[in-house]
């Protein structure tokens, strides 16, 4: 699969963009007026949905969607394997595969990829309309895994200090994005959008078998030459090189 140029194909409705930057525009007032936690939640949220309707979509776009450490860096890369040459001299994933949610976080613009793009959201179900373009593979991952990964990453890099006691509590009951309510809207589909699900642990057990599955059902061809291409560069030794920076700050926002 060849990709090509994507102002060709991105669809930005204009309405949208107009409404959210006004939008943005006043919630930013009381945020800079009273700061706050409530405050600067409200003014991101609209934030991001002012930098979702600028980047606007497309029906090429394939969306990795996950719950937080379930193989989102893995399936990105291997996606970019069987949609590109797979070359690796990027200076970061976000340069090949965006993640709207962070580039609004740090106020930055979403990198421009050709099609199909590759996007990483970790969003609810509930941001994603009945008729949104494109397709989405949504990853899952065995929740004791993800507990135990998660647990580790919010030590190592977001400024965690509780116990795991106190995050397995986090885990479980969260309100704002916990594991179970993010999983069971996903696999649920009750808006019936075209979703591939891909278990991390088929990704384990049969490589090749998985991911010949996957470019399947995507309409991707791959010959034995890209499939052993794809196994090298999506190696865990590999992915090392490649995952986001250790210096991504904390921050109290939950990628909803």
């Amino acid at each position: 699969m060849q990709r090509h140029n994507p102002e060709s194909e991105v669809k930005v409705n204009t309405r949208d963009v107009a409404k959210t930057r006004m939008l943005h525009r006043l919630s930013a007032l009381p945020c800079r007026l009273f700061g706050g936690r409530r405050w600067k939640e409200l003014e991101f949220e609209h934030r991001y949905r002012r930098y979702l309707a600028e980047f606007g979509e497309a029906d090429s776009d394939i969306v990795v969607s996950t719950f937080s450490k379930s193989g989102t860096t893995w399936m990105q890369l291997i996606l970019y394997q069987l949609t590109t040459r797979g070359d690796m001299d990027f200076d970061h994933l976000f340069d090949i595969s965006p993640w709207v949610w962070y580039a609004a976080l740090r106020q930055v613009t979403p990198a421009v990829v050709p099609h199909p793009r590759i996007l990483k959201s970790h969003d609810d179900y509930r941001r994603f309309s009945k008729g949104r373009r494109g397709r989405f593979v949504f990853v899952t991952r065995d929740g004791r895994d993800v507990c135990i990964s998660l647990y580790h990453h919010r030590r190592n890099f977001k400024r965690f200090t509780g116990t795991f006691e106190e995050h397995f509590d986090h885990f479980l009951h969260n309100t704002e994005y916990n594991w179970f309510d993010h999983t069971r809207l996903w696999m649920e589909n009750r808006w019936n959008l075209p979703i591939l699900y891909i278990k991390y642990e088929d990704l384990k057990r049969d490589f090749e078998g998985t991911v010949r599955q996957l470019a399947r059902d995507l309409d991707i061809p791959v010959s034995d030459e890209i499939l052993a291409r794809t196994s090298q560069r999506c190696s865990f030794e590999s992915m090392k090189q490649h995952e986001y920076p250790n210096s991504v700050p904390a921050t109290p926002i939950s990628p909803m």
